[in-house]
């Protein structure tokens, strides 16, 4: 599922009709993220954060399942792109599987682990 953050707000998320083990929606999902080179900074790094909710088993809050450094000149904007494959939802349910579960996903783009805003998409069977 490709997942594209462009710093200047225009969405660019394409998701494809809805599938077993695969996410439905990205309508929702963060447009706009600001990113600033501080001085000691060479290359700002923007994360993305996944929370799978209502799976057989437990999960993290926000578990990193990507990240991308940044070049930045002063005042410049980028885009970044992040593709995640159905390994990025996949997690050890209660049969002992690696597998992909219908779940309620909080999607964050962020500098760091404690900031952003999360988007929602839904995985249905």
């Amino acid at each position: 599922m490709p997942l594209a953050h462009d710093p200047k707000g225009r969405r660019n998320t394409n998701a494809g009709a809805a599938s077993a083990g695969s996410p439905n929606r990205a309508d929702d999902l963060p447009e706009k993220l600001a990113l600033r080179r501080d001085r000691s900074q060479q290359e700002p790094v923007v994360q993305l954060y996944v929370r799978l909710q209502g799976t057989s088993v437990a999960q993290p809050m926000r578990a990193l399942k990507g990240f991308r450094r940044v070049a930045l000149a002063p005042a410049e904007t980028k885009k970044v792109t992040f593709d995640l494959g159905p390994e990025a939802f996949a997690m050890w349910n209660d049969r002992n599987q690696f597998a992909v579960e219908p779940a309620k996903v909080s999607i964050w783009i962020s500098p760091d682990s404690a900031r952003g805003t999360a988007g929602a998409v839904e995985i249905v069977p």
